[in-house]
């Protein structure tokens, strides 16, 4: 062997030689040379595709040479794979050569290996006994055939078909067990470092499992510092527990690097909302079930958007996507055990982190929800523990731990194993560094990546830096774009760096890279200036103008930072990064805001603020971001940003849109939105300064919307209802009434407050035409107004059937929603004095909020409640009616509203205090009639005098309810005073036989 650089290699050797070559003869010497030079070069193609070195030709005969001076985890499957190639392609004519018959030999084991000589004439690379072997299997072969060895069969394990041939005489190396190739693996095996350590972490992993396959909804928390082997630990738990589960996979990744929703994304395995159907309808038969779910889950993933949650209130909507997923994964674990594994959590979306918690509360699915975070997620995010959660902190690996990983890694001593601390993606860094002793050794994980990132080719460095400006997962064609080089030779150097385990390539294209942690320090690695360069090319070159997110992410990554003026020196180009930048910006918001992303949205919002540089950019930026906070129901921020647009327009001289103003409106109405109140006089002043601009502006949404918000707020009745009739005459105006369809449902509510229950009728039908024309519309709020409507004009049959209709709408909806009918379903029960079947309702509420802890309930399960206590009580089942109050009492958010509901519960259990402070904190005239009734039962008969007048006056609006039931109590009034018996007369004509009795009944205690 020359003298050069050697080094003992294990290496697969492979020989290939023409068969009755001198058949060829007759072609004459030119012809056969040009028929083995094809025949050479369509063969070396072969072999270098898989990774394999073709030492100058000898004779007829080839030799290859795998594992130098590259090496592969897998370089006996790729030679196998190889020779099956060559058989393939020269037995195959092409362009005028004849079928060629080859044989092959091949066999792995050590040899000494020149690299100078591999790298250059490829002269005598290797000696070995491998090397002995193959030659004597290729020459023993027959035609058309490869043989191989003890040593390649060992290696290759499963990664290729083989025929045993038993024992083949081999010349001057006698009987030799051989095989004959059959087929080898198409893919590249990449064994991984066998599992070590965490036995016990992986014992409890595996207790979680066996739990959730009882039928519970469990959840595992894996954390630990980057490197500590989070990912390895839950594939480890996958890989043993096998085919006893289905598994849904899904990343979260830095922001920026993708959507929010991607994870929900991957593990519905979906890229639009045809498809998220097509699965759901897969395991779940019933349409209506499987539309509302599907429905649910692509607006959730962000691949579909439904109109229906666009238009619910924030806990309906969370509760409405949660039950979707809950049902989509019961589905999926009829058949057997359900794995949800999702990776580094830290990372996620507020919301996404919600859902997961909420998945598993309560759950009684066989679900088991797998997650990895950093060690202080669990705590930062507020997870609850329960019996069914399991929360696993990864120490680092002990001395003797580590140091068998580092032997199956590649090899250490002792000091080196220990510099890692246990820390295992440590500890194989440093053995496939292969540091030796007489360089300094990396003193931290970063160090030991960095430092291997350093032995690769400047080329390949440089594509490995670019490639981490995308994120943890890109395309070849990203990186060509980044590096501006061509696309194939993009390709052959990724495919490199995927052999040489810095990155993963996966089925779909996408390469990974091996850690998140190679990623972040090859990123750090870049120049500032050129990383900043890097990131506006990609935003313009390689991203689809459209993709707003992202687009926005990389565009403020190249001109935000305070690097950003001296990188981009030209001011022209940076006004027009900046400009672009912040239009992106303003787009991901309005996406994110559309999506109820708000966190997101709000963000990107400020982001684009800070890059505003004028007064017009100023006010579209807090006008995007006003919106945002209206959506994410904080009316506070929302109206500070808002009044700052206006400002802002006016700076730019340019009328602030008569929009905004109608913005403002929306966000003082959202229940719940304000923390402080804001001066009336300046809330009215901008609301009639946008009625203005909306008149100038002809825009009839936003006039009649003002309209309508300037009314709610008037005191004075007449004025309230002339800006009504304004509104509604603008309605009744338009050529298209569907858009309009929330103000008439909003107007019929204002009616039915007022007592004016035909007028709601009216305008309530109204509203059911439009909604039947808008998919988009509020069906819910529709229900509910028709409810109240129903009751109040004393029809217990359109009650009762808006009730079934609703309870059909909502049957596969979430907790929340479908406890609303229930409301109704009680109320109809309670008026007909059907007590027992008032507290059944009441029961069915119990269970479902006690099997819902995290959602919220609102005003209907409180009312729910309010009637099953009564009910109780009238039935002389304290103890129950005592039980359902005190729930009552706990979901019940708003004390002035919600529990005013539960006047009639109060005063059935004798609690006169708590009649009293209601009747002192609750002006709303629409909960007069069950407070005047509660007032009744504990005899405060001047208190309800001073109700009685509101309830006469509803009554003359048409309000059927509130006239019979001052009919009663002046009844009862009379017979007070010497008066006959009370008959409740016009109550029981409506059927309303619960009111009647709750006004005979007397608590214990009230005489």
């Amino acid at each position: 062997m020359p003298e050069g650089h050697a080094e003992r290699r294990l290496v697969t050797a492979m020989f290939i030689d023409i068969v009755g070559s001198t058949d060829l003869v007759t072609l004459g010497p030119e012809r056969m040379k040009r028929v083995l030079d094809r025949c050479f070069k369509d063969l070396s193609a072969e072999i270098v595709a898989e990774g394999g070195t073709v030492e100058k030709y000898i004779g007829d005969a080839i030799f290859v040479l795998f594992g130098a001076p590259v090496s592969h985890e897998d370089d006996a499957v790729r030679a196998l794979r190889a020779a099956g190639r060559c058989l393939v392609k020269a037995a195959t004519p092409v362009d005028g050569r004849p079928p060629i018959s080859i044989r092959i030999g091949v066999e792995t084991g050590d040899a000494l290996v020149d690299l100078t000589a591999a790298q250059t004439d490829r002269q005598r690379m290797a000696v070995g006994a491998c090397v002995n072997v193959a030659t004597r299997l290729q020459a023993v072969a027959g035609p058309g055939t490869a043989l191989v060895g003890p040593g390649t069969r060992e290696a290759v394990g499963g990664g290729a078909a083989l025929e045993p041939l038993g024992d083949v005489e081999l010349k001057g190396l006698g009987p030799t067990p051989a095989w004959r190739l059959v087929g080898a693996s198409k893919q590249h095996a990449r064994p991984r470092v066998p599992f070590v350590g965490r036995d016990a972490e992986l014992e409890v992993l595996q207790l979680a499992f066996r739990r959730a396959t009882t039928g519970r909804s469990v959840l595992a928390v894996v954390s630990g510092p980057p490197g500590q082997g989070k990912t390895r630990v839950v594939e480890e738990l996958v890989a043993r527990i096998g085919g006893e589960a289905t598994v849904l996979i899904g990343r979260c990744r830095p922001a920026g690097e993708g959507s929010p929703v991607e994870p929900l994304r991957e593990l519905l395995d979906a890229t639009n909302a045809e498809a998220v159907r097509a699965r759901v309808t897969r395991t779940i038969t019933d349409p209506i079930e499987a539309d509302r779910v599907a429905d649910a889950l692509s607006h959730s993933a962000g691949v579909g958007t439904s109109d229906a949650l666009r238009g619910m209130p924030i806990a309906d909507r969370q509760d409405e996507i949660t039950n979707a997923w809950r049902r989509y994964l019961a589905s999926l674990a009829r058949e057997r055990v359900v794995i949800v594994w999702v990776e580094d959590l830290h990372w996620a979306d507020p919301q996404l982190i919600a859902l997961i918690d909420r998945l598993t509360l309560s759950g009684t699915s066989p679900l088991l929800l797998v997650v990895t975070a950093r060690p202080e997620f669990a705590q930062q995010a507020g997870l609850k523990p329960t019996g069914q959660r399991f929360f696993i902190d990864l120490d680092p690996l002990s001395a003797d731990e580590a140091q068998q990983l580092a032997t199956l890694a590649g090899g250490m001593d002792d000091p080196i194993t220990g510099r890692a601390e246990g820390n295992p993606l440590f500890v194989i860094e440093l053995a496939r560094a292969r540091t030796r002793h007489d360089q300094a050794l990396p003193m931290t994980l970063r160090g030991a990546i960095g430092a291997r990132l350093d032995d690769l080719a400047e080329r390949e460095r440089q594509l490995l830096q670019a490639s981490a400006i995308v994120g943890e997962a890109f395309t070849a064609r990203d990186t060509a774009i980044l590096l501006e080089r061509d696309l194939g030779e993009i390709h052959a150097s990724l495919d490199h760096l995927v052999d040489l385990l810095y990155l993963r390539s996966g089925s779909d294209g996408v390469y990974r890279f091996h850690h998140g942690l190679v990623r972040e320090v090859a990123y750090g690695q870049l120049p500032i200036a050129e990383r900043l360069r890097l990131h506006a090319r990609y935003a313009r070159n390689g991203l689809a103008k459209d993709d707003h997110e992202r687009r926005a992410y990389h565009l403020w990554e190249a001109i935000g930072g305070p690097d950003a003026p001296w990188v981009w020196e030209d001011a022209s180009e940076r006004l027009a990064l900046r400009r672009e930048a912040r239009q992106a910006l303003l787009a991901s918001a309005q996406t994110s805001a559309s999506a109820f992303l708000t966190e997101a949205g709000i963000v990107r919002a400020r982001r684009a603020l800070e890059l505003a540089d004028t007064a017009l950019d100023r006010a579209e930026a807090h006008r995007v971001l006003g919106d945002v906070y209206t959506v994410a129901v904080a009316g506070d921020e929302a109206l500070a940003e808002l009044t700052a647009s206006i400002a802002a327009y006016r700076e730019a001289g340019i009328a602030p849109p008569a929009k905004l103003y109608a913005t403002i409106g929306d966000a003082l109405g959202r229940p719940g939105g304000l923390r402080v109140l804001p001066d009336p006089a300046e809330i009215d002043r901008l609301l009639k300064e946008g009625l203005a601009a909306a008149r100038a502006e002809g825009d009839a949404l936003s006039e009649a919307s003002l309209l309508t918000h300037l009314a709610e707020r008037s005191d004075s009745a007449d004025r309230r209802q002339q800006l009504f009739n304004e509104a509604r005459a603008i309605i009744d105006r338009a050529d298209d009434q569907v858009p309009f369809v929330e103000l008439v449902a909003e107007q019929a509510m204002n009616e039915g407050l007022a007592g004016h229950a035909l007028k709601a009728k009216e305008l309530l039908e109204h509203a059911w035409a439009l909604a039947s024309r808008d998919p988009r519309a509020r069906t819910d709020v529709l229900f509910f107004q028709s409810a109240n409507n129903a009751f109040a004009l004393g029809d217990l049959n359109a009650l009762e059937a808006t009730t079934s209709r609703y309870e059909r709408a909502v049957a596969a909806a979430g907790p929340h929603q479908l406890l609303h009918p229930q409301r109704g379903r009680a109320l109809i029960a309670f008026c007909r004095a059907d007590w027992r079947a008032t507290r059944e309702v009441a029961q069915f509420v119990t269970h479902t909020v006690d099997e819902h802890p995290e959602t919220a309930f609102c005003i209907a399960a409180v009312a729910t409640l309010g009637w099953g206590t009564s009910a109780a009580a009238m039935s002389a089942n304290f103890a129950e009616a005592r039980d359902l109050l005190a729930r009552a009492r706990r979901i019940a958010h708003q004390p002035n509203i919600g529990e005013a509901l539960l006047a009639g519960a109060f005063a059935s259990l004798g609690l006169r205090g708590d009649v009293l402070r209601l009747d002192d904190s609750t002006p709303v005239e629409s909960y007069t009639s069950v407070l005047a009734a509660a007032l009744a039962a504990i005899d405060e008969w001047d208190r309800v005098l001073r109700r009685l007048p509101v309830l006469e006056r509803r009554a003359a609006n048409s309000d059927r309810f509130s006239g019979a039931l001052a009919a009663a109590l002046r009844e009862e009034l009379a017979a007070r005073a010497g008066g006959p018996a009370p008959q409740h007369a016009a109550l029981r004509e409506i059927g309303y036989l619960g009111w009647s009795e709750m006004l005979r009944f007397r608590p214990a205690g009230v005489n």
